[in-house]
């Protein structure tokens, strides 16, 4: 993939990337000073943005699979009916990203490299699998896992998004502190910025749960309800419990 950067554009990011040099110091002890022939320099604002642009050429090496990128977090999914044409697109597919990762001068972080198989349907064969590996290195299987800040689990059942959620609408109590001390719309304000925030969030994904658990959701908006006396916290709040 090319960029199209010219003149005073390109001209900044060859003085701000070339002719750097660097040392490192342990225990009082320096290192000598060696040029920087890979990688950026750390803590600028700019960082962050080289980084995607580095990475967003990531999906062209994929031929069995999509990819899901956000700043420093990928996920791939690969879709099959089938557990061993499954196992199969998946090892190619690993070899894939293997070799874009050593063109790239790259490497996996096998403390954050993981895998899991989601089904909605009890799938016997899958404890029966071998584990995978990327680059010699065997890949940690889970049955949970976080993007962003929804929580997916094997059986797609969002138990363990309905508990972080819970976690955070218990802080609900935490507002009557605040209730003496701010006005009604600040309060509102507060509840939306770090309670409704997570409802709302991914809600399409996680939002089949069980009545039971809607309930449940439902009960800690009301709640804010009857602290605040928000009346149109209380109509909004009983929206998203149904759409949940």
């Amino acid at each position: 993939m090319k960029y199209s950067i010219k003149g005073t554009g390109i001209e900044r990011f060859n003085s701000y990337l070339n002719g750097r040099k660097q040392f490192c110091t342990v225990n009082g002890q320096r290192s000598r000073i060696e040029k920087v022939i890979c990688g950026i320099p750390q803590g600028s604002c700019l960082d962050p943005h080289l980084f995607i642009i580095y990475l967003n050429d990531f999906e062209s090496c994929l031929d069995f699979s999509k990819a899901d990128m956000y700043a420093d977090e990928t996920h791939t999914t690969i879709v099959s009916n089938d557990v061993t044409e499954l196992m199969s697109m998946t090892k190619k597919e690993l070899l894939n990203i293997s070799d874009w990762l050593r063109v790239n001068e790259l490497c996996a972080n096998p403390q954050k490299t993981m895998y899991g198989y989601w089904h909605q349907h009890r799938i016997d064969k899958i404890n029966d699998l071998p584990p995978l590996k990327l680059n010699d290195g065997e890949i940690k299987r889970v049955v949970k896992a976080k993007s962003l800040v929804v929580i997916v689990d094997e059986g797609i059942k969002w138990k363990n998004q309905f508990k972080s959620l819970t976690g955070k609408l218990g802080g609900l109590s935490s507002l009557k502190k605040l209730k003496n001390v701010l006005p009604q719309s600040k309060l509102c304000d507060v509840y939306r910025a770090l309670f409704e925030s997570h409802l709302r969030y991914g809600n399409v994904e996680w939002g089949s749960l069980s009545s039971t658990e809607v309930q449940t959701l439902q009960r800690c908006k009301i709640g804010l309800y009857q602290l605040s006396k928000v009346q149109d916290l209380r109509t909004r709040g009983l929206k998203m419990a149904k759409c949940c």
